[in-house]
């Protein structure tokens, strides 16, 4: 899916951004967020869906080195 594309114009984009702010407003903010994880899945995977592996490996290693930075962080 392009930027430029009619299905991301119409349809991607609107779904987004209307259900990230309802989310909002009704104090869901943690479901907001993992709403707007899925529509970046949804957006990355519809060109080409190999790519999601790839995507959630680096999301899980990202994941992983930060909770491990954290624990063994020196503290003052």
């Amino acid at each position: 899916m392009l930027f430029n594309s009619y299905i991301f114009l119409f349809a991607m984009w609107p779904l987004t951004f209307i259900g990230y702010f309802l989310f909002n407003k009704f104090g869901k903010n943690m479901l907001a967020k993992i709403y707007i994880v899925g529509m970046s899945l949804w957006f990355y995977g519809y060109f080409n869906p190999s790519y999601l592996l790839l995507i959630a490996i680096s999301i899980l290693v990202n994941y992983f080195l930060c909770d491990f930075m954290r624990k063994t962080e020196k503290k003052p």
